[in-house]
This record gives structure tokens, sequence and C-alpha cells, in this order.
């Protein structure tokens, strides 16, 4: 739970620099310096210079292509807290902006913690740091991506977890990443199974982008507009997603 913050251009400048990384569940304030605001069921404390996602328990339903507000009131949305989406069993798939920096963690859950139909989620190059259980026990995730090759990943199986089998935690799904990278890292030691990033709009992993991805991309939108099964592996679809807006379609 965030419990405040320092003053925002000191908090801006020890995330940015990440000499020593932090957690924004550690990062201490007057609580008077925020207000909070709610958009599209979405809670966030805003402060002088940025905002961060505290809250979403209004959300009930299911929620696929839910978008975290990359400005709120005018300040970048730099955190998600470790409460944020916790035990919340509406969303299917999220999209975090590029002004996020940070997903927090606690030993008892994290940021996206219990999050059972989540199936899938891309973290942006932005962010930095992934805290303590930050994905655990979520029991659906079949893919995520992990754009910043430099990442840190909080060193537990937990943190990125289907969930647990004799007290052996385990993911199923793929971790996606680049050559060389944390994820690359994270994801060996741990026995998950990790694949590269493709190129967008790459669609049949031939590293060229052509007519035939294009054709690809059509095809796969007919079928769902439609109301069609997609065909599509979830590379896939991360590849033809060149808009990156969660959705397949005319416009990529």
């Amino acid at each position: 739970i965030i419990s405040g913050v320092l003053s925002a251009s000191l908090f801006i400048s020890m995330v940015t620099t990440m000499h020593n990384p932090i957690s924004i569940s550690n990062i201490e304030a007057d609580a008077s310096s925020y207000y909070e605001v709610t958009y599209d069921s979405i809670t966030y404390e805003v402060y002088d210079e940025y905002a961060i996602v505290t809250e979403s328990n209004s959300l009930t339903g299911v929620f696929t292509g839910l978008s975290i507000a990359s400005y709120v009131d005018g300040v970048p949305v730099m955190g998600i807290g470790s409460k944020a989406f916790y035990m919340n069993t509406a969303i299917t798939s999220i999209t975090i902006p590029d002004t996020v920096i940070l997903i927090d963690g606690f030993l008892f859950g994290g940021a996206f913690c219990a999050c059972t139909n989540l199936k899938e989620i891309t973290i942006p190059e932005s962010v930095n740091e992934i805290g303590m259980n930050a994905f655990s026990v979520c029991k659906s995730l079949e893919s995520i991506t992990i754009e910043n090759p430099e990442c840190e990943i909080y060193d537990s199986a937990l943190t990125i977890s289907n969930d647990s089998e004799n007290g052996t935690p385990f993911f199923n799904g793929t971790i996606y990443g680049y050559e060389g990278s944390t994820a690359q890292a994270y994801a060996e030691k741990y026995g998950y199974k990790f694949d590269l990033i493709q190129l967008l709009g790459d669609v049949d992993s031939d590293d060229t982008v052509n007519s035939v991805d294009a054709s690809a991309v059509l095809s796969e939108y007919a079928k769902t507009a439609t109301g069609s099964e997609s065909t599509f592996t979830a590379s896939q679809t991360k590849a033809a997603d060149v808009n990156k807006d969660g959705a397949v379609d005319s416009s990529d």
C-alpha cells in the first residue's frame, strides 16, 4: 500500500537513475500532499508532478483491453501501487502506459497478485522495476512481455507465477523479452518458458515485415470481427498489434 512520497522531484530523480532501486511502498511522505481521483474505475493518487495507481476495487464483470491512463489531471502516471489490482478478477488484459516506471509489490501480495483472469500483459520499456509478488498467483496468465532488457525483477519464482504446488511456484505461460535480458535470466533461473520478442508486424516470424504479414493480419481481423475465434498464437497477436491498442484490426 502506498503510504506517501517524498518530494516529487526527489522521487523522480531516485527512480530514474535507479542506482538504488526503490519500492513505492517504502517511500515516505506527508499524506496531505496528494488527492485521490477515479477515472474508468481506476483510482489514482495525484501528487504535484506525478500520479500512482492505487485501487481498482470498483471494477466488476469482465474487462478486456482495459487501459491505465498515461496522464491524470495533467501529471504522468509513474507507478502502480502494491495493491492496485490485487485480487481483481475482472481484468483479462490491461495496457500499461510508457509513463510508468515502477510496478510495486509486497510480502502478502502485489500490484497484479491473484488477478486470476489476467491472460496477457506487456510491461513497457519505461518500467525499471517489478516488485515482490507483482504477478503471483495469476492463474490464467499465459503471456508476459518485458520490453526493458534491464528491468529489475524481484528475485523469486513467485514474482511471476500461476500458482504453487507443494510449496513450489510454477508458471506455465511464456515470458517474452530480448536476448541477454533480465527477463531471460529470470526465466532460465526458475525454469520458465522464454521466447524472444517478435518484430512488430512480423506475424510469420521470418524477420521481415511484408505483404504476407499484412494479409495475415487482415484475415485475422475479418475472422474476429465476425465473431469467429482468433487463430493467432499469443506471439502472433503481439506482433500483429502494431499500434499496441490491445486489438488486431485494420488499423494495424
